[in-house]
């Protein structure tokens, strides 16, 4: 396959995360006390709650991109932009998501049955009382959570609810309706893998770095461009050896044959809607402009074996997904916009 594999994402990230003390550490302003910001099927999340969810996906993001000054953190958040919002926003939305993720789970998890043991329930209090003993007491530690906009219930709600939402999803991996046998998983690629090929015109240079927005409507332009030359007739292999850039040309002349799941999402989406022999126009994914050509498949042996052991790991957590996406889509979620809008985020504070 080419560089455009995209890893399916998993359900919800279930590690129970304890608040990382030493270094350098996120802050979060929040506003009133016990305000109810969402409810989900009736539960309540609290801006405390919400707070556990914005510190570590906060955490998360200023540790990977390196920032280590409040300056730096206050200019991330306000002018990084991210598909047209600020980086601040997407974080808000972001762990607004994962709030109401993980209260579905754990909904779903009381409905069937299935709950935190008494002694996970005692481990997930040492853990705490670690924590505790590693800030230097109780009382630096319930300032600290205070810094960071929550409270001592909502902390041990956020591990509690994180830890059987990872029970759950164990326990749903094992159920009879979200595993398949390597029958099921043969004659899924048999019936739903596809062929394509395509025309890249690039938006990033040889860094992976994109374009600017100029050379971006260039290559735009050029898509445009060269999608009009098949429309009016022209060989479209011809126009691919000449103008592709995509890196796996070289390999795979032929095109690429993938399964859901194994593509980027527009190119693979856009695939699935064509028919065999038609062509897309440009579609446009990180990578840049695509102009997608459906191809006649043949499914061999060779190909299934070849495919067999990524979908029996992956085909079970589709399933997961879409059992998922169903519960959500049946779930009455409320979110107070105006109330999120007054959470801000504020500077680090470097230990």
């Amino acid at each position: 396959m080419s560089n455009y594999k995209s890893k399916k994402k998993i359900i919800i990230a279930t590690v129970a995360i304890l608040l990382v003390i030493a270094g350098v550490v996120t802050a979060v302003v929040m506003l009133g006390n016990k305000d109810v910001v969402a409810t989900v099927n009736g539960e309540k999340i609290t801006k405390e709650d919400y707070a556990m969810y914005l510190f570590n996906f906060e955490y998360s993001v200023i540790s990977q991109v390196g920032i280590s000054s409040q300056e730096e953190a206050n200019a991330f958040w306000t002018t990084t932009e991210i598909e047209g919002k600020s980086a601040g926003d997407i974080a808000k939305e972001r762990a607004m998501e994962q709030a109401v993720n993980t209260t579905i789970i754990c909904q779903k998890a009381k409905e069937m049955g299935i709950s935190l043991t008494e002694e996970e329930k005692a481990q997930i209090n040492q853990q705490i009382e670690m924590s505790i003993t590693n800030m230097g007491g109780r009382e630096k530690f319930e300032e600290h959570l205070k810094d960071i906009g929550t409270d001592m219930d909502a902390y041990k709600k956020y591990i509690e609810y994180e830890a059987l939402a990872g029970k759950f999803v164990e326990t749903m991996a094992a159920m009879p309706e979200y595993t398949v046998t390597e029958d099921q998983a043969r004659e899924h690629i048999r019936t739903t893998y596809i062929k394509a090929k395509h025309i890249l015109i690039s938006t990033m240079d040889e860094f992976q770095q994109p374009y600017s927005e100029e050379e971006k409507a260039a290559a735009k332009a050029q898509a445009d461009e060269i999608y009009q030359q098949i429309m009016n007739g022209a060989d479209f292999d011809a126009l691919m050896n000449q103008y592709s850039q995509d890196p796996g040309l070289l390999t795979s002349p032929d095109g690429y044959i993938f399964g859901k799941g194994r593509m980027i999402a527009e190119f693979e989406d856009a695939a699935y809607t064509l028919q065999v022999g038609q062509v897309s126009a440009p579609v446009e994914t990180s990578y840049g402009y695509h102009i997608i050509k459906r191809e006649e498949v043949v499914i061999t042996d060779e190909l299934i074996e070849e495919n067999l052991a990524w979908e029996m790991q992956y085909l079970p957590i589709r399933k997961q997904e879409e059992a998922f996406e169903q519960w959500k889509a049946a779930s009455n979620i409320q979110i107070d916009q105006n109330k999120i809008a007054t959470i801000t985020l504020s500077t680090l504070k470097v230990k």
